[in-house]
């Protein structure tokens, strides 16, 4: 590590000079060139703020929205189809309401094997252990999560960009070797050195809060079915990719009053239609593959509660909400309120 000043330059993956237009994304120009963020959760300037990490082995939180908590509680099979229409067991029909969105709540590598793999270019944030020194380097990973759901009248394909830590990622732990002691002008002013070595590398659930928006799950607009893929950010240089994909469609949707509602529970009685999509998808070559996992409309959001009692009658509640999971990397994804 210099103790001088040093330069680097070097290609950067989050900006980009090749511009939507979107006033959030906006850097500036300078000289000939105007420059914008490839995401807006890349703009620190905004001052977003991140939960604390909690070393847990589940997706655990005691926050949550209440109509998430009462679709739980109120008789659903389908927690989704409270949150988003409104039904209850005494009401099987309602409107879409815009009030929820699903996002990316949380991600967590399944072992500290995940460290080697996101680590491997020399860009990379790495793990320092030396001589009377540890922690990581500077930077941050970038990641890249593709939600894919068939739909009727959108593109299938959303890209959201997000930056994490190394120690939001894992928690490290180090054997300490005592090596010599430096003694200068006085006894007082001796020095020990050690030697720092890699124990062990745990993972961390990494709480991702409101900054990775996916979809507003509305089943008479998307498929039934979304896939979610990861990749850790190498490079700045794209591959895309044409593929398909077959999914199903509700068809239990009907106007009433002039409003498009839900009729009946879950996918209804009446047969569900095909949909085959095809779409494009743009890999950053030499990225890390994190694999993929499928989150279905009918999956349960909050699968326990735990409940505590304290010595004056007071009630308070844990919620575990569901994890998926690539192989590599466990993930939440729920609906949040948005207004």
């Amino acid at each position: 590590i210099p103790g001088f000043a040093v330069v680097v330059v070097k290609d950067n993956e989050r900006v980009t000079t090749r511009l939507s237009g979107k006033k959030s994304l906006a850097i500036g120009t300078f000289g000939k060139h105007t420059y914008e963020y490839n995401d807006e959760n890349f703009n620190n300037l905004k001052g977003r703020v991140i939960d604390n990490n909690e070393d847990n082995a589940a997706r655990v939180t005691t926050s949550l929205d209440q109509k998430v908590i009462d679709a739980a509680n109120i008789g659903v099979e389908w927690h989704r189809d409270y949150i988003y229409y409104g039904l209850t067991p005494s009401s099987d029909r309602g409107p879409f309401s815009y009030d929820f969105q699903e996002y990316l709540t949380s991600i967590r590598f399944n072992s500290g094997d995940g460290y080697s793999i996101i680590s491997d270019e020399t860009r990379d944030s790495k793990i320092i252990a030396g001589i009377n020194q540890t922690g990581w380097t500077d930077g941050f990973y970038e990641f890249k999560v593709t939600s894919l759901v068939n739909s009727k009248v959108t593109g299938p394909v959303t890209e959201r960009l997000f930056t994490a830590r190394g120690s939001n990622l894992f928690s490290v732990s180090y054997n300490r070797t005592f090596l010599f002691r430096s003694c200068s002008c006085a006894f007082w002013c001796c020095t020990n050195f050690y030697a720092y070595t890699i124990n062990t590398i745990t993972p961390l659930t990494y709480e991702l809060g409101k900054t990775v928006p996916l979809i507003n799950w509305d089943l008479s607009t998307y498929a039934f079915t979304m896939s979610v893929k990861f990749e850790e950010v190498d490079g700045t240089v794209t591959e895309v990719f044409n593929e398909s994909r077959t999914s199903s469609l509700a068809t239990n949707f009907g106007i009433e009053g002039g409003t498009v509602k839900k009729i009946g529970f879950k996918l209804g009685i009446s047969a569900t239609s095909s949909i085959t999509q095809g779409y494009t998808r743009t890999i950053i070559s030499g990225s890390d593959q994190l694999g993929e996992d499928l989150v279905n409309f009918g999956d349960n959001v909050i699968v326990f509660t735990d409940s505590y009692v304290d010595e004056f009658g007071f009630a308070s509640y844990t919620y575990y909400t569901r994890e998926y999971s690539t192989g590599l990397v466990s993930f939440s994804i729920e609906p949040m309120s948005v207004q």
